[in-house]
């Protein structure tokens, strides 16, 4: 007796979001529980934490996937009984016979019908568990496409297979079966009627022909491509205008062409096996690639019925364009990844990992043991970004990051987050080791020298060490703890490791008060614009601006960015914040214009994440529009590293901004080891030489040998040249003999509060 659906729970496995919620709607709308998972190996921890009486899984996933999985399963004692029907795009026999291999009780081709879903669901939920008998079964031997394969299922289970694999194949061509039946019975009472009535032929030929007719209306009206195949040359003998359409032929170029000629030459012998397969059945399926006219490839799936007619065999044929599907899905899970997953190592992002602490939590929970997370980061991986640049940087988390993974913990997970951060997560009631051994073998896959263009980096690790229950009750709390135990161990500046204690709760709320600080006073209007002039080197006039941002709290007085900008970054206030800055800059400026002020050019800086999308485009053009201030008189900075994220979409914005009439700076030249070839091709105004080189102009040759190449390389780019940190007198005569046209640097002025630059515009200040 079928058990009460309120009471019986599916777990359904499917890496497709949009697929996984339409088969939970399906399944939820027929009263029975349910929950879902993304990949196979999610799927067996949510089948642990809550035995289903059911699973219905994809195939095709990421981590694990459904054959997989249900050989796992199946081969858990406790778990062997729970009926498994796999859904799937796959339709080849030896699918089936892998499926059934796995131990699963159904298979089910996509795309599915509810209703044959629903009763397979049924069937299964009240039938008695089959049990697969080896002593009482031999192996069943299969022979397909001249390879033999082996069966190990009762002969019950592989009917059942059978049955559920081949009735939506049989679905799917019901309505061409249909047709093609009504026109055979036609033929026949024809042949009948003109044997017994005479006198009945015309009105029976006039039927006939009817049925034919509507045949083959109904045969050009198909959504999809259908062709008819000869079964010798495998020549098209009739198809509708969709089969050739799709593949961008007329009809007359389509004619007496062989299905063979579609195909890639490295392809013709796997589509000549899928057709000879299709004589020894009565339907098949298979996918493939065909050639269009434009010689673009299209991916096709190919469905095919063997049919007789005036004694020739023939195959007909329904042809699908999947290409554009399989992108969309391809885009889709690729999305969905990057979304899910840090961009440099493609380790699990934050998002993943605070899934897998809950789980483990919940493990731990039943089990009475203990969770470990440790945060890893490397000392001195700032200062070897700072001068050998990202790509030296992204290379050496790269490698850390396989090495991490190469001593992973059977039931662990590595991730990444905050860009910097590696996580580790170790799940003790499935892996008993000691924790000192694995924070031995961390630190030897981190002290390991590290090989960059030749040269041997060596790192010390810093670890921070959080355990479930000890130092936290839940994620967020367990890898807030654990990083904060990291902050504590980088503290000291060498090789360290410091494990987590309550006591560290004070210094994690600290950090918590500061961000509520900043976003209180970015609200109620704390943040003004300081401006720091920029100066003709020759003349000594002011002849531009750089606008930077201060924090003027009522009690600590003037707070400088280095304090506040890192956290309006690391906690998403940035892009408002500078969104505000463009706009107070032209405000100002357009007043001071207003007041009969000579202004000059002011540059705001941009930050890296304002160049992801296009919404800096419409940030500039409003705070333009608004305070109606010349375009000329506004410049935006980006940093050297910032551009070259992603140079194309950089280029994209940048050409943008020039045709708006804003001048573009790079910022902190020198440091970022940029393409040269892209930077030709930024619309680029301004050069700023970083204050790292600038400063050493006067003692260190180095220095001096890379401020002259970028000066002359700017030159010959036609860029206009600014220095910055220009401090002492040496540094601007070592700048203007070069011929560096502006200096930006304390030797002139320190950033000053609007007021204060307003005056010096009035005084004409030469310096």
């Amino acid at each position: 007796m079928e058990k009460d659906t309120n009471q019986i729970s599916i777990l359904i496995v499917e890496d497709s979001p949009i697929q996984a919620e339409l088969l939970r709607r399906l399944i939820v709308s027929h009263g029975y529980l349910c929950q879902v998972a993304t990949d196979g190996e999610a799927g067996l921890m949510k089948l642990k934490e809550n035995r289903p009486h059911l699973v219905i899984s994809d195939i095709q996933m990421p981590v694990l996937d459904g054959y997989q999985m249900c050989e796992r399963i199946k081969s858990d004692p406790q778990f062997k009984n729970i009926p498994v029907i796999l859904l799937t795009a796959l339709s080849d026999p030896v699918d089936v016979i892998r499926g059934l291999n796995a131990g699963a009780e159904a298979y089910l081709t996509k795309p599915y019908d509810n209703e044959r879903l629903l009763a397979q669901v049924r069937r299964l939920l009240s039938a008695t568990p089959i049990e697969d008998k080896v002593t009482e079964n031999k192996p069943l031997d299969v022979e397909i496409n001249d390879a033999h394969y082996s069966v190990n299922a009762s002969r019950e289970k592989i009917l059942q297979m059978l049955v559920s694999t081949y009735g939506n194949a049989a679905h799917q061509n019901q309505l061409l079966q249909k047709l093609e039946e009504d026109l055979h019975s036609l033929n026949q009472q024809l042949e009948t009627k003109v044997a017994q009535r005479t006198a009945s032929l015309v009105e029976e030929e006039k039927r006939a022909r009817n049925a034919e007719n509507r045949y083959k209306t109904l045969f050009d009206l198909m959504p999809e491509g259908v062709g008819i195949l000869d079964t010798q040359e495998w020549k098209f003998i009739e198809f509708n205008d969709v089969a050739c359409g799709q593949l961008g032929y007329l009809r007359s170029e389509f004619e007496k062409r062989s299905i063979l000629d579609l195909a890639l030459d490295n392809d013709k012998a796997k589509l000549l096996e899928h057709l000879n397969q299709a004589l020894r059945y009565p339907q098949t399926s298979f996918t493939t690639q065909f050639l269009a006219q434009d010689q673009g490839l299209l991916d096709m799936d190919v469905r095919t019925r063997l049919i007789e007619l005036d004694g020739q065999r023939l195959l007909n044929c329904i042809f699908r364009d999947m290409t554009a599907i399989n992108r969309a899905k391809k885009i889709e899970w690729e999305l969905e990844h990057k979304s899910t997953h840090d961009l440099i190592t493609d380790l699990p992002s934050k998002t993943l990992l605070l899934d897998a602490i809950t789980q483990s939590i919940h493990i731990a929970d039943r089990n009475s043991s203990p969770i470990t997370v440790l945060a890893i980061d490397l000392n001195r991986l700032n200062t070897i970004t700072a001068s050998l640049g990202h790509p030296a940087s992204d290379a050496i988390q790269v490698e850390l990051a396989q090495r991490l993974r190469a001593i992973k913990p059977k039931a662990g997970m590595v991730a990444r987050i905050h860009n910097q951060d590696f996580i580790y997560l170790v799940d003790g009631s499935l892996d008993p080791s000691p924790i000192t051994e694995l924070l031995t073998r961390i630190s030897r896959a981190t002290s390991t020298p590290f090989n960059w263009n030749g040269a041997m980096l060596e790192f010390e690790p810093c670890i921070g060490v959080s355990v479930y229950p000890k130092d936290a009750q839940d994620a967020n709390s367990l890898l807030e703890s654990a990083e904060a135990a990291l902050f504590k161990a980088k503290e000291s500046g060498r090789k360290a490791i410091v494990l987590a204690s309550p006591e560290l709760k004070n210094e994690v709320e600290n950090l918590i008060r500061k961000e509520n600080e900043l976003r209180s006073a970015f609200a109620n209007g704390q943040l003004e614009m300081f401006y720091q002039p920029r100066v003709d080197l020759i003349t000594g006039k002011i002849s531009g601006a750089e606008a930077l941002m201060r924090w003027r709290d009522p009690i600590k007085g003037i707070i400088p960015p280095k304090d506040f900008i890192p956290l309006a970054e690391e906690i998403g206030l940035i892009r408002s914040m500078t969104e505000w800055a463009l706009s107070e800059v032209c405000k100002q400026q357009k007043k001071w214009s207003d007041s009969g002020i000579d202004i000059v050019p002011i540059s705001v800086n941009l930050v890296a994440e304002q160049f992801q999308d296009d919404q800096i485009i419409k940030t500039l053009k409003t705070s333009l529009d608004e305070s109606r201030l010349p375009a000329k008189f506004l410049e935006v900075e980006l940093t050297e590293s910032a551009a070259m994220q992603d140079p194309k979409k950089t280029a994209q914005l940048l050409n943008q901004i020039r045709d708006l009439g804003i001048l573009i700076a790079i910022d902190d030249f020198g440091t970022g080891y940029s393409s040269l070839a892209y930077l030709e091709k930024f619309p680029i105004d301004i050069l700023k030489i970083d204050i790292s080189f600038v400063q050493g102009v006067t003692k260190d040759l180095h220095s001096i040998a890379i401020t002259s190449a970028i000066i002359a390389m700017a030159k010959e780019l036609k860029f206009l040249i600014v220095a910055e940190g220009v401090e002492i007198e040496g540094q601007r005569e070592f700048l203007s003999s070069h011929h560096c046209e502006e200096g930006q640097g304390y030797l002139f002025s320190q950033p000053v509060p609007a007021d204060t630059f307003k005056q010096l515009l009035i005084n004409k200040v030469s310096y």
